[in-house]
């Protein structure tokens, strides 16, 4: 396997910007300063990139960042790899986010239950096989039959927002 570490450095700096982020204003910053980055290319957000929902049941809405809606005129893959794209929902001061193939947003009695479609390797399968997770949330928590892409890895990590 051929890597080309010329761009690693783009590819990582833009994932751990969106782990970081403290805003919808900060996310959407940093994949325009990433696609510019990368031979000054010209970022583009469809309408639909960002989604005003409430996750939590506080009767405030709540916000989805779906990268998969960005795109980069110099870079086909930046925001839409073949693992997924990344989510971020800001919930209650806290940023989550995943990388997902897809996502729906399913009501469930007084519950709102984010399904997420997963890369089959997330549950221990291959690229191809069907891999799904459901997150429910609670004030300013996320929970999943899967805590620990809640709380350990780098595409699951929930961040403080400061406001």
């Amino acid at each position: 396997m051929r890597i080309f570490p010329f761009l690693a450095g783009p590819i990582l700096a833009a994932t751990a910007a969106f782990v970081a982020a403290e805003s919808v204003d900060d996310i959407i910053e940093a994949a325009r300063s990433d696609c510019q980055s990368l031979e000054n290319g010209q970022f583009h957000q469809d309408p639909e990139a960002v989604v005003s929902i409430d996750l939590n049941g506080d009767g405030m809405a709540d916000t989805l960042v779906d990268t998969s809606r960005f795109s980069c005129s110099s870079s086909a893959s930046l925001f839409a790899a073949n693992g997924g794209s990344e989510l971020h929902a800001l919930v209650n001061g806290k940023t989550f986010s995943w990388q997902a193939l897809g996502w729906r947003v399913v009501p469930w009695e007084d519950d709102t239950i984010l399904l997420l479609a997963r890369h089959g390797s997330y549950c221990g399968g291959y690229g191809y096989q069907r891999c799904y997770e459901a997150i429910a949330f609670s004030e300013d928590q996320a929970t999943s039959i899967s805590q620990d892409s809640l709380t350990t890895d780098s595409v699951g990590k929930a961040a403080e927002n400061p406001e």
